[in-house]
């Protein structure tokens, strides 16, 4: 995970991804859900792999709310609509609509049966393609952007006004936002956002399994020190299992590289 001084766009960028998914160390199952380019992952270990040259990549989190048995159902919905949609569309991904698929998905699904009423998931995400990097965010699921040493929340926060403080035992936990999660049908107003996308810069995605237990001010350090996408996915795991792992823990990291970057990964595989 190279970082430059000077950032810059380059012809052969490509890029690196690591995702983990799991339950955590308090919570009896995992209602969590993570999707790379339409793939589940699922198995609580580090899955590391480059990203092709030239291609669109989407990369979504999900954290279930209502229970294990709605929670785990409403962010597998999520995550799967909304790969859907991004593979029908592609290049053309339209993340409001998708979001809006989703949420429609969500209650449509707990019509069918009663007995979901109420099921929700916080999603975030982002489409690569070229140079450029497509966010969103419903709830309180978060995105990041680590360029230049510093790092920056790109996703907004769905919560109550006051209560954004990720890391503090008197946070509720409430959002104002969700795919579903209310018992009659409410539609969302994704936060959603563009940037250009430089050599060096690493994007994290993830559940509030990590932002709770681990400070922006540590999840910096880490991205900054660390070697390689999958050095800085465990490294982020550990962190918040040290500080108990309250909750499901699903963190992507992707880092964009040169040509020069790319083949020296390779060449480690």
């Amino acid at each position: 995970m190279t970082i430059e001084p000077t950032p810059r766009t380059v012809p052969g960028m490509a890029a690196a991804v690591a995702a983990f998914c799991g339950r955590g160390l308090v919570r009896p199952a995992n209602e969590d859900a993570v999707a790379l380019d339409g793939r589940r992952v699922s198995d609580e270990h580090v899955h590391s792999e480059l990203l092709s040259h030239g291609e669109d990549h989407f990369v979504v989190v999900a954290d279930g709310m209502g229970g294990h048995a709605k929670g785990n159902l409403a962010s597998s919905l999520a995550v799967e609509r909304l790969n859907d949609e991004w593979a029908t569309s592609r290049g053309k991904f339209d993340a409001l609509k998708a979001l809006r698929e989703a949420n429609r998905h969500l209650y449509d699904a707990m019509e069918r049966q009663p007995g979901r009423a109420g099921m929700g998931a916080t999603v975030a995400g982002f489409h690569l393609s070229g140079h450029t990097v497509s966010w969103f965010n419903v709830g309180d699921s978060r995105l990041y952007l680590f360029r230049s040493g510093r790092l920056r929340q790109l996703s907004v926060d769905h919560v109550p006004r006051g209560d954004t403080s990720a890391g503090k035992p008197e946070r509720s936990h409430l959002v104002t936002q969700s795919l579903g999660g209310a018992f009659g049908f409410r539609d969302v107003w994704p936060a959603i956002g563009q940037e250009a996308l430089l050599q060096g810069d690493v994007l994290l995605a993830c559940s509030d399994g990590l932002t709770d237990p681990v400070p922006a001010g540590a999840i910096a350090d880490i991205i900054r020190s660390a070697s390689s996408a999958g050095d800085c996915t465990g490294a982020l795991v550990d962190a918040a299992t040290a500080n108990g792992a309250p909750d499901n823990l699903s963190v992507v990291v992707v880092s964009l590289l040169s040509d020069s970057a790319h083949q020296a990964e390779l060449t480690l595989r």
